[in-house]
């Protein structure tokens, strides 16, 4: 069974905790640094570009990558 996409983020952030991270404290303004971080460019042949800023490479790859995944398998059963 494959979890919908809003619970797969509820997974993620308790997985990566980006609100302890950033040292935010509310989810809002955790949303506004990660949002601040990160940018998103559509490329050629349907290819997207995520760039973030993180102490950490391995986990902003890892946050992202997850996230991205969550929400292709949300739109593909909707």
């Amino acid at each position: 069974m494959l979890l919908p996409y809003s619970m797969l983020n509820e997974i993620n952030a308790k997985r990566f905790n980006p609100q302890q991270i950033y040292e935010a404290r509310t989810l809002t303004d955790t949303l506004k640094e990660l949002e601040g971080n990160s940018t998103f460019k559509a490329g050629k042949d349907a290819v997207i570009i995520v760039e973030v800023n993180d102490k950490d490479p391995k986990r902003a790859t890892s946050f992202w990558v997850s996230t991205l995944c969550s929400f292709i398998i949300d739109e593909t059963l909707h």
